[in-house]
């Protein structure tokens, strides 16, 4: 995505030189292979999300989504543009001490989620999509109220 945002600010810019000055730099091979990766990877970062959010509780999934999507993009960043070579030692441990930092609490939250089994689903005792709380509006024939506040049939 980078090299793509990147190319596209040069080239109305009207940067690179050459064969690539302008728009043309639009065809370089690196945005060509940039533009297919991201037309490839984005089907399957959305159909694992969807399947994520389908099978586990969004409270676990959606940090875990985002905190790895996250430390995934800086890395690459880091190594794909020589990012981590342009910066001092210290500032690379610090990196990975906040990268430790997350994952930690990652597996903090993935220990929370494994003791709690209301937040697992299917176990027996947990709440079904068909339970109502007591406050909900009933419809006509739910058979979730009770005899005495059904309402009658026409």
């Amino acid at each position: 995505m980078k090299v793509v945002s990147i190319a596209l600010h040069e080239a109305a810019a009207g940067g690179g030189t050459g064969q690539y000055a302008g728009y043309g730099l639009l065809l370089h091979p690196a945005v060509a292979i940039s533009l297919v990766g991201l037309v490839l990877a984005a089907p399957l970062q959305l159909f694992l999300i969807n399947n994520t959010l389908a099978s586990l509780p969004v409270s676990y999934a959606v940090p875990v989504y985002q905190a790895l999507l996250t430390l995934l993009t800086t890395a690459a960043g880091g190594i794909f543009f020589r990012e981590f070579a342009k910066t001092t030692m210290m500032t690379n441990l610090l990196y990975g001490a906040g990268a430790a930092t997350s994952l930690a609490g990652l597996g903090v939250l993935g220990s929370a989620q494994q003791a709690d089994p209301q937040a697992q689903g299917g176990l027996e005792g947990s709440p079904s999509p068909h339970d109502a709380p007591a406050c909900a509006p009933l419809m006509k024939g739910d058979e979730r109220a009770p005899s005495h506040r059904r309402i009658p049939s026409v």
